[in-house]
């Protein structure tokens, strides 16, 4: 239809934040996604991992909605993170957005698809005050 290939389809895709889209017949497809399965273990405690095994084309939504209601969580109240290094350098990478899943899932490629992750609870956010205005 467009005339390119699928490789160059995909980078213009990613270079314009275009990480999900519907095939002709209706099928959801995303940019990092594929029919595999990528393995998350998460440390939801001190010395505390759960395992959850998804889909590589669940959408980044259904995945973090799962895990709010399992830990009974709400948007807002947790941080999901994830250990990235460049040489020395190392830094927690936050997961917040489909852009950051994407970016974790292309990160972790390289390690099978086994995905090292962090859910923290932000302290006060599940909280009342928390979300009412400061006078």
């Amino acid at each position: 239809m467009f005339n390119v290939d699928f490789k160059t389809f995909k980078e213009v895709l990613d270079k314009e934040n275009i990480l999900v889209w519907n095939e002709p017949d209706g099928t959801h497809v995303r940019l990092h996604g594929g029919d595999y399965d990528i393995t998350m273990l998460i440390s939801v405690a001190e010395n505390t991992k759960k395992m959850y095994i998804v889909s590589g084309l669940d959408a980044f939504e259904d995945i973090i909605r799962r895990l709010e209601m399992e830990h009974k969580l709400t948007p807002g109240s947790y941080k999901l993170s994830y250990n990235k290094h460049f040489g020395e350098k190392k830094w927690d990478e936050v997961i917040q957005t489909d852009c950051n899943w994407h970016e974790a899932v292309r990160f972790f490629k390289s390690k099978s698809y086994i995905m090292r992750l962090d859910l923290k609870k932000i302290p006060g956010a599940d909280s009342p005050s928390a979300s009412a205005p400061v006078e």
